[in-house]
């Protein structure tokens, strides 16, 4: 179905539901069923499988849904492969050779083609590896980390660091056109309290332009926090390279218990952002920025960035916490 437009598309879904007529019974079901191998990125398909709004490509809130369930088989060279005892020994070894990387990941590992208008900043992303085969719980013992990117699309990652070195992401919280103020009281602590994190230790590492103005009053978005009872850590510097290294230690790394670096499912926007969202802009002439480039995705990676150099901080950086106004419980409350 990625080789049909989507004017077709919605044609086709403008027709469904009429036969039989209502004097006849009517239909039990309606609807379109699709399949294919894996479309470019930011495509019409793309949004239909990333569950985005089909017309913009942006996030959707989380009650909300496009229209279209998405079921993903795992790709042929997965461990979780399907029906490799049907096939010749080696079938796909001989059939990747000669092959680019690009028509390797669409045709054989059920992975995006690459958008032609970027090149990943975490290139060592990989869906199969990193993407936990169920959704991830904290644990109630460790410390949560909030990766948190401020600015008027704040998002915030839900992170623990286990004693064995695996970093998880856990959850995230993604708005867009939202202050800081808002963000916190009508979503932020709301999902803490939904999701049954409430009474965790928790300190947001955040980006250190938190110590600018709030675009929703004269505080600084780091007072904010605080004043919500939230502990505050940044980082000393914002260097793109410290950002960028403190997540690709995790994502090659590999631990006692499995990859460094664990993403749940329910992380639809920080996967996306992995995957290529987050990205070096392509020129004109094919060179790439220095700079990734500011989209809907940068935010949620930026969040993942700090939370990532927040472990990667000797202890007495990390201890320099500050100490909110109010206690937890009453955060919560």
């Amino acid at each position: 179905c990625r080789e049909i437009p989507k004017e077709i598309a919605e044609g086709l879904d403008s027709r469904i539901g009429r036969y039989p007529s209502v004097r006849n019974g009517g239909c039990t079901w309606r609807g379109l069923w699709g399949d294919t191998n894996f479309p470019e990125e930011e495509s019409y398909w793309y949004r239909v499988m990333e569950g985005l709004d089909l017309e913009t490509g942006d996030p959707l809130p989380a009650d909300e849904s496009n229209g279209w369930d998405v079921f993903i088989q795992p790709g042929a060279r997965s461990v979780e492969a399907e029906n490799i005892d049907h096939l010749d020994p080696g079938y796909y070894d001989e059939i990747v050779k000669g092959k680019s990387e690009e028509w390797i990941a669409v045709y054989i590992d059920c992975r995006y083609g690459r958008s032609k208008g970027g090149k990943p900043v975490f290139s060592l992303f990989n869906r199969d590896l990193h993407v936990a085969k169920k959704m991830l719980v904290p644990n109630r013992h460790i410390k949560m980390i909030l990766g948190a990117d401020a600015g008027l699309t704040p998002a915030v990652v839900f992170l623990q660091r286990t004693l064995r070195g695996q970093l998880l992401a856990i959850d995230e919280e993604y708005n867009m056109n939202c202050g800081a103020v808002r963000f916190i009281d009508q979503h932020l602590k709301p999902h803490i309290t939904r999701e049954g994190f409430t009474g965790l230790d928790m300190v947001v590492a955040g980006d250190p332009a938190m110590t600018q103005r709030s675009q929703s009053d004269e505080k600084m978005v780091k007072q904010v926090y605080k004043d919500k009872g939230f502990k505050i850590w940044t980082p000393a510097s914002n260097a793109l390279a410290g950002r960028v290294t403190a997540v690709d230690n995790y994502l090659a790394g590999i631990t006692e218990d499995g990859p460094a670096f664990q993403v749940s499912p329910k992380c639809r926007h920080l996967i996306r952002a992995l995957e290529g969202g987050y990205r070096y802009a392509m020129r004109r002439d094919g060179r790439v920025n220095d700079e990734p480039e500011k989209n809907e995705w940068s935010h949620i990676a930026e969040a993942l960035q700090y939370g990532a150099m927040y472990h990667g901080e000797p202890a007495a950086d990390k201890a320099k916490e500050e100490t909110p106004a109010l206690s937890m419980d009453e955060v919560q409350k």
